[in-house]
């Protein structure tokens, strides 16, 4: 439920996004959209009830899509329990161990995996950097596989101490993809993207910058050069 009432918010979202781009352009930021989040919020939930009433007893229901991710272990063993094969105890240390949604909301692996023979399977190969796939300068923007396997990469916002999850937060360039002067151009691709919340994506334009060592680990510098421990 709270996974169809976000993409219910991130819809009016994206529709305030459209309308004050048109009239700021490439300097939009939150502060020109006309409804405020608790706004978006409301609207979002009517949406899902005209939604509801538009929709004839025993018709066609729209179709929301829902995302669960889980490490291949874990899927395996859990396919080897609903075939009667014991699979063995998992290893309770294993870090590799993921079962839940987008924003790292734990799920039941054997229910996981019963919704996922019902729906489709998408196979994501992810290195201990976070990266998937490489889409080079094609496009600007996050989109399809390659803004899924960003959000894939994390739970919630990069900046230290922020708690925004990951559906909510802006898929963001580390590396500029415009050139601002340093002569450096960012790709669109998983290896230069990061979860960034509104705020802090913004914040970053002001001096700051964000990079992600070999171990997946976030580093936030200051403008004078220090990092943020």
């Amino acid at each position: 439920m709270l996974d169809i009432f976000r993409q219910f918010i991130d819809a009016e979202f994206r529709s305030d996004w459209a309308k004050a781009k048109l009239d700021h352009g490439d300097k939009t930021s939150v502060t020109h959209l006309q409804r405020t989040a608790g706004q978006r919020r409301f609207d979002a939930l009517f949406a899902i009830f005209q939604r509801a009433a538009s929709t004839e007893p025993g018709g066609t229901t729209p179709q929301v899509i829902t995302n669960v991710v889980m490490d291949w272990d874990t899927y395996q063993r859990e396919l080897a329990r609903l075939a009667g094969v014991d699979p063995g105890a998992a290893d309770p240390m294993d870090e590799a161990y993921r079962c839940s949604s987008f924003d790292g909301a734990p799920l039941e692996p054997t229910e996981a995996v019963v919704s996922g023979l019902s729906g489709h399977v998408r196979r994501a190969v992810i290195g201990a950097d976070g990266v998937v796939i490489n889409l080079g300068r094609k496009q600007r923007l996050f989109s399809g596989s390659a803004e899924l396997a960003v959000r894939l990469s994390g739970t919630d916002c990069y900046w230290f101490g922020c708690d925004m999850a990951a559906s909510q937060c802006q898929i963001d360039h580390l590396i500029p993809w415009a050139d601002h002067g340093g002569g450096e151009r960012g790709e669109t691709r998983p290896d230069n993207g990061g979860l960034g919340c509104p705020k802090h994506n913004r914040i970053k334009e002001q001096g700051f910058s964000v990079w992600r060592d070999q171990l997946g680990e976030w580093h936030i510098v200051r403008p004078d050069g220090t990092e943020i421990d």
